[in-house]
């Protein structure tokens, strides 16, 4: 739950976000992607001495995550995905060529 912290208040951990800039001009071009800390989290954690404590605001929403987690991880999004929005176009071939096709 705390890691997925990481990713929502980003900015109460000290990693940056996109509504604060360590550069006064920043092009829109050249922001990091955000759907992928790890490297940024790790790099946090290894370069401070002590682990970052998480800010007292944030622990009652921990369980809430922790929860969120869990009930996300036992959807089945695809068979979610086909149900709610059916599609006429054979999903299940372009898996399969997604699948021999690398960076697809």
């Amino acid at each position: 739950a705390r890691h997925l912290a990481k990713y929502i208040f980003p900015r109460q951990f000290g990693l940056h976000n996109a509504f604060t800039s360590p550069k006064a001009r920043v092009s829109v071009d050249v922001l990091p992607d955000y759907t992928d800390r790890e490297l940024e989290i790790k790099v946090r954690r290894l370069g401070s001495l002590i682990d970052t404590k998480t800010p007292p605001r944030l622990r009652p929403v921990l369980p809430i995550l922790q929860r969120l987690g869990l009930l996300s991880s036992r959807c089945n999004f695809r068979k979610l995905l086909d149900k709610r929005c059916p599609s006429k176009v054979d999903r299940g071939g372009y898996w399969r060529h997604c699948a021999q096709v690398p960076g697809c």
